[in-house]
């Protein structure tokens, strides 16, 4: 068992400062705080991950559920990320899945790259009933975010472009039983898409794969989750954040 501990250097992306990098502890309602630039938090065996330490504070951490995602081969910006390899996820503790149904309030952040555009990938899924459930996906066969609810039986979805070889810094705001609010490096997608019916696997909270299923082929570098809608300020705040660290233009 092998836990990686190497100091990162904070560097800006040009045309910016910043004199320091937020503490999300010091927001309301943080739920779930995944780093993989904090690589103390992350325990492997040769490179495969075991467990990724939740930094909130909340005990919520990921662990191995389908196979691993890798650690210390890659990384985004001089910053280690978590290699999704098309066939591996991590599944985070029921209470997560609670935390962020569709019926309740949630804002969820993700910084993650595609490496290829087959078939439908996740980023993070939470189901919680047959009715209820939360995700970000990329419907990569058709070059698409997609960030989805499903209340009542009923999805509401927003969708955005996306492509190979990018690295994207997504927010989603989910209002309580209602339309969720996309962000793509920045950017607002407004609308609402027609409805598509999904079939979610089974009711846990996965990374990189929804129950066995639609895995990630690309990266994973950070998974924020906050247990209500942020505010306008707050979603910009952080993006600008994730910005600094993961030198991604927002």
């Amino acid at each position: 068992m092998v836990i990686h501990t190497q100091p990162r250097v904070i560097r800006p992306i040009e045309g910016h400062t910043v004199s320091r990098i937020l503490n999300y502890k010091s927001i309301k309602d943080l739920e779930v705080w995944l780093r993989s630039a904090d690589e103390a938090t992350i325990t492997d065996t040769a490179g495969d991950v075991t467990t990724w330490a939740d930094k909130s504070d909340n005990g919520y951490d990921a662990v191995a559920s389908v196979n691993n995602l890798i650690t210390g081969t890659r990384t985004h910006n001089d910053r280690n990320v978590m290699d999704c390899d098309g066939a591996s996820q991590m599944v985070l503790p029921s209470a997560v899945r609670d935390l962020i149904q569709y019926a309740d309030a949630c804002t969820i952040f993700a910084v993650c790259g595609f490496d290829d555009l087959t078939g439908q990938q996740t980023i993070i899924s939470s189901v919680s009933s047959n009715t209820d459930a939360t995700a970000i996906q990329g419907k990569t066969n058709s070059g698409t975010f997609i960030t989805t609810g499903r209340y009542n039986g009923a999805y509401v979805k927003e969708s955005a472009s996306a492509a190979i070889d990018t690295p994207y810094i997504i927010s989603t705001v989910h209002p309580a039983s209602t339309t969720p609010d996309l962000k793509v490096n920045g950017i607002d997608q407004s609308g609402t898409e027609n409805p598509v019916l999904e079939v979610f696997g089974s009711f846990t909270c996965n990374i990189g794969g929804n129950s066995g299923v639609k895995f990630l082929n690309g990266w994973i570098g950070e998974i924020v989750i906050f247990s209500r809608a942020l505010a306008a300020q707050e979603v910009a705040l952080i993006e600008r954040d994730l910005s600094y660290l993961w030198g991604i233009a927002v």
